[in-house]
Formats: C-alpha cells, sequence, structure tokens
C-alpha cells in the first residue's frame, strides 16, 4: 500500500505544471495592434478573389495567383518562396468563356 500512495504521489507531482510562464504583455499588445491596425489581410484577399478571380487547377488563373503570392512574400521579407508541383493535378483548365 505504501509504494502505491507513493508512486500516486510521484505521479501527482510530475504531472502538476512547474509554474506559469509569465505574460509578455508588450509583445501580447503589439501582436494585438498590427492585426488590427496595420493588416493587410483584406487587401490580399481582394487582389486574389477580385482582381484574379477563381481558379480552377492548374488554369492560367492559377499560375496568376501563385506567381502573385510568390511575389508578395518575398516582398515581406521571406525567402526561399516556391512553387511546389503536383502529381495529382491533371490537365489545367479554364473558366473562360468559349467562343460560339
Amino acid at each position: 500500500m505504501s509504494r502505491l500512495l507513493a508512486f500516486v504521489s510521484a505521479a501527482a507531482l510530475l504531472a502538476t505544471p512547474v509554474a506559469a510562464q509569465s505574460v509578455d504583455r508588450v509583445a501580447v499588445n503589439g501582436i494585438i495592434d498590427q492585426g488590427l491596425n496595420h493588416s493587410e489581410v483584406m487587401q490580399t484577399a481582394a487582389w486574389l478573389t477580385d482582381r484574379i478571380g477563381g481558379r480552377m487547377t492548374n488554369s492560367p488563373q492559377m499560375r496568376q495567383a501563385e506567381a502573385w503570392t510568390q511575389q508578395q512574400l518575398r516582398d515581406w521579407g521571406l525567402s526561399n518562396v516556391r512553387a511546389e508541383g503536383s502529381s495529382s493535378a491533371g490537365a489545367g483548365r479554364s473558366s473562360a468563356p468559349a467562343p460560339a
């Protein structure tokens, strides 16, 4: 019985978090400020949806959106930006109107 009690006590001590880390309020407030006052999400979404439009797999619109996104990521300071192919993409299609 004493071994069981010792085991349960040790397990309870190990399962208890040591101490919660303090929250860096300056960093949290900076993140909130960036999200609320400096976000580019609406401009990015508008460019991809309103300017480039719908994109079927392997369509010219998909390639245009891919190139625009790669350049945007580079402009934001990311490196090693590249497209990765998909073996299951199939033939390209376009939703452009067909001549009558």
